[in-house]
């Protein structure tokens, strides 16, 4: 009992290593067989801690293969090792294709495809995301979607990557057609508004504006509340941006960009983005363009040209939408650089300037 509330109470301090050999000791003597590590293990990948977690599900993976929270502790490990490399933010070509080899070796090696559902899916979403490969994921997921006792849920699930790796691939029909089926046979629950509102998005990155526009309205009750959230942002983009400009040529462009951002083309996209600012320098897009700009440099690891554009926006454009979370995230950004008396100021000016700012709590 006394390692059970030292467990307790390291957890509470979010201390999860020394929790861990508690935990570790505690299911040794109590022969638990791994349950308790397991729970561990999702409480310390919630709050970051990576390592942690990992090592706790490897002493349930090594209590071998007959154990039954074997298979799920194999695909967790995973899982786990893929959010930490998203955490990273800067991972490298080879780590991605290490982990890659990793899923791909576990999806080969199990056969009952309907239990692991969730790697097959996560493995394609690397190799199309991440390594390129948008070709063979596309194939898995094919594959993915012939195993006999699926749950209908995972298969819905399985076909929503499928459509994202489609549109990734720059098969905008093909994702289309999915996100119709899916929404068609997902009714009224979650899944169908996430589908719905994808291809919404769809519509928009093609340029059908005023089309797309009327789909996210109608979504701007859905009961998912993530879903209605995306749905009111990118419908207030679309009327915030197009009342003066009614040909949308501002708007399709920002879309294209967009797109191209989707498909990992930083370059490209801002490309598009210098264009658009050197033929509009007043059009009320581009607080949102130097935004955008702000976020393909962040992933360039080029902070300081990347704080320059949220600069911009906060003396350039103080009364737009994108005031406030420009505040919000240079004081994120110098808070990480330990740069605190600016972030300070950041944190301060939203609190003063934009009372009414849904980041002022925050």
């Amino acid at each position: 009992a006394f390692k059970e509330l030292l467990q307790w109470y390291f957890m509470q301090k979010k201390q999860f290593r020394f929790a861990f050999a508690q935990a570790k000791s505690i299911d040794l003597l109590k022969r638990e067989n791994g349950y308790r590590l397991m729970s561990l293990a999702i409480a310390a990948r919630t709050n970051k801690d990576f390592e942690t977690a990992i090592k706790c599900y490897q002493v349930v993976l090594d209590k071998g293969v007959e154990n039954s929270i074997y298979l799920k502790a194999a695909i967790e490990i995973l899982e786990t090792q893929y959010l930490q490399l998203i955490e990273k933010n800067n991972a490298t070509n080879n780590e991605w294709a290490e982990l890659s080899a990793k899923y791909i070796e576990f999806c080969n090696r199990e056969k009952r495809k309907e239990l692991i559902a969730d790697a097959v899916i996560r493995s394609a979403h690397i190799r199309a995301f991440y390594l390129n490969q948008a070709e063979e994921a596309i194939t898995n997921l094919e594959e993915g979607l012939l195993a006999k006792e699926l749950h209908p849920q995972k298969r819905s699930a399985i076909k929503m990557e499928l459509a994202d790796i489609k549109l990734f691939a720059d098969e905008k029909w093909d994702a289309i057609l999915l996100y119709s089926q899916l929404e068609k046979s997902n009714k009224n629950n979650p899944i169908g508004y996430e589908a719905k509102f994808k291809k919404a998005r769809v519509s928009y990155y093609m340029g059908e504006v005023k089309w797309a526009k009327a789909q996210l309205d109608a979504l701007k009750g859905s009961t998912s509340k993530l879903i209605a959230n995306d749905a009111i942002a990118l419908s207030q983009l679309i009327s915030d941006n197009t009342t003066l400009d009614t040909s949308y040529t501002a708007m399709k462009k920002y879309a294209e960009a967009e797109f191209l951002l989707y498909q990992k083309k930083r370059t490209e996209a801002m490309k598009i983005l210098d264009e658009l600012v050197r033929n509009k320098p007043a059009h009320s897009l581009v607080d949102e363009i130097y935004y955008l700009k702000y976020e393909i440099l962040m992933q360039q690891n080029k902070t300081e040209e990347a704080l320059s554009y949220l600069d911009k926006i906060i003396t350039d454009h103080p009364s737009d939408s994108l005031a406030d979370r420009a505040l919000l995230q240079k004081g994120i950004v110098n808070l990480d650089q330990q740069n605190e008396s600016v972030a300070m100021e950041c944190f301060k000016k939203i609190v003063t300037d934009y009372p009414d700012s849904i980041f002022s709590v925050e």
